[in-house]
């Protein structure tokens, strides 16, 4: 099931202003003022980039655009064979940081120039440079290879990935040699370890909390329906009743046919950790106090009025907000994650470089 990102209005189906007629477009309802905008493939809607959170850098990658209520289901063509609804498509950036145009077919840049730029980049990186402090300095190819070979300890398989990215994203061992340095660059970096802890923190603790109070939840409804059973039962045990009269004029009762509506109560409650009592002493208070029910209408704190309006879909809505804040929380592991390779790939390199001018 999809939802509404947090930053997004309940959809409204107005097409026109109230005061001006004009039409009205986006989530903002505004009519069309000239700023960028990009039509939803699901809804035929047009929409603002700056409302979707989407900058206009972005303008020229959209393959196909689907807005938040197409995405939710709300509105656009349904979900997919597989249960999914549809999502945007974009195409692929080329790999020039500051350039925004889509890859061209079969490359992975937009031009050719593009490509050539980037692979120049590439190679001022790598460049061993002429400075006389850097250990390389003016030294050929064969002292070069002798220092990676000393690295790798002359082993064949660190060598063959010396370099490579699974060599450069690997956990790096403390060793008593180069402890002072590990300590410096790794172990006792602030963004490295923030990173880590917050990691840890969504992973082990706030995504545990969530699905806690979801299973909670689920676990307070199914009681309530347990409470809807019993009560609706009491109205069965004595069927209301009508008399008739037979053909010789004399009353007897028969059963009422009229289709009795089944009761449920509201249901809510400030604190669902843990259900009040068991449904049929819940019940039993319930009937002993119907009297009384319409000053306050709580037992035990818990709703029990009859077509609620005041928590009308609260169950719902409650529902909803936890499963949003799981997938906002995994989704923000996700790019954790991505950060925490990247700063590792960076302290790595750090430590191999000032490693290999040590050894100068």
């Amino acid at each position: 099931m999809s939802y509404l990102p947090e930053w997004c209005p309940p959809y409204s189906s107005r097409k026109h202003d109230a005061i001006t007629g004009e039409e009205v477009y986006c989530i903002c309802k505004k009519p069309d003022n000239g700023e960028l905008m990009v039509g939803c493939d699901g809804c035929d809607d047009w929409f603002h980039f700056r409302c979707m959170k989407l900058s206009e850098n972005y303008r020229h990658l959209v393959e196909s655009f689907i807005c938040p209520y197409c995405a939710a289901g709300i509105t656009g063509p349904g979900p997919k064979e597989n249960g999914e609804y549809p999502r945007s498509m974009w195409k692929r950036k080329c790999r020039v940081p500051e350039c925004y145009d889509p890859c061209a077919a079969n490359s992975k840049y937009c031009t050719e120039e593009h490509g050539k730029m980037y692979m120049q980049g590439l190679l001022e990186r790598i460049q061993i440079k002429s400075n006389s402090t850097f250990k390389y300095s003016g030294e050929n190819d064969k002292q070069l290879i002798g220092q990676i070979l000393d690295s790798t300890d002359r082993d064949l398989t660190r060598l063959k990935i010396f370099g490579s990215k699974s060599y450069i994203d690997q956990d790096i061992q403390r060793v008593d040699e180069n402890s002072h340095l590990y300590d410096t660059i790794i172990a006792n970096d602030k963004c490295y370890n923030d990173l880590m802890n917050t990691h840890k923190e969504i992973e082990n603790e706030k995504i545990p909390e969530m699905r806690e109070k979801l299973r909670q939840l689920d676990s307070y409804l199914e009681w309530i329906d347990k409470v809807n059973e019993l009560i609706n039962s009491l109205d069965n045990v004595n069927p209301a009743v009508e008399e008739v009269a037979n053909n010789k004029g004399k009353r007897k009762k028969k059963k009422s046919t009229k289709k009795k509506v089944r009761k449920s109560i509201c249901g809510y409650c400030k604190n669902i950790m843990t259900v009040p009592c068991e449904p049929a002493t819940f019940v039993e208070q319930y009937t002993k106090n119907m009297t009384e029910l319409s000053e306050n209408n709580k037992i035990q704190d818990v709703c029990v009025k009859m077509r609620c309006n005041k928590h009308s879909d609260w169950a719902i809505m409650s529902s909803e907000k936890y499963s949003r804040q799981i997938m906002s929380q995994e989704a923000y592991l996700k790019r954790l994650e991505l950060s925490i390779a990247t700063r590792k790939r960076q302290l790595n390199i750090n430590y191999f470089e000032q490693l290999l001018k040590t050894k100068a």
